[in-house]
C-alpha cells in the first residue's frame, strides 16, 4: 500500500495547513487536505455545550478546563475509510472537533 498524508486543519484561517498538503503534493507525496471547521456538526452542538459546561462546574469546586467535540464521530470515520491514510498531520487542536475516546 503506498504512503498518503491526511492533513487535519484544525486551524483553517490560518494558511498552515492548506501550505503543508500544498507543499507535500509538489513533493510527490499522495496528500489529501481537509478543514475540519467544514465538516457536519453534532445536532444541538451550542446547547449541548452550555448545559454540559453548566453541570461540569456544578461539580467541580476549582475552575476546570472542559470542552465537547462539535464534529459528528460518523463523518470523521467516513472521511478516515475514503481517503485511507497511512499517515495523519493534524495541525491546530483536534479536541475541538473529535472526542479522543
Amino acid at each position: 500500500m503506498p504512503s498518503k498524508l491526511f492533513v487535519l486543519d484544525g486551524i483553517s484561517g490560518v494558511p498552515l495547513g492548506r501550505e503543508i498538503a500544498q507543499v507535500a503534493g509538489e513533493l510527490g507525496i499522495a496528500t489529501a487536505y481537509h478543514d475540519l471547521a467544514s465538516m457536519p456538526k453534532i445536532p444541538f452542538d451550542r446547547l449541548r455545550s452550555i448545559v454540559a459546561k453548566t453541570i461540569n462546574k456544578q461539580k467541580q469546586e476549582e475552575e476546570g478546563f472542559f470542552h465537547l467535540p462539535t464534529v459528528q464521530t460518523k463523518a470523521v470515520i467516513e472521511l478516515l475509510e475514503r481517503e485511507r491514510p497511512t499517515h495523519i498531520l493534524v495541525i491546530g487542536f483536534l479536541y475541538k472537533f473529535i472526542s479522543p475516546a
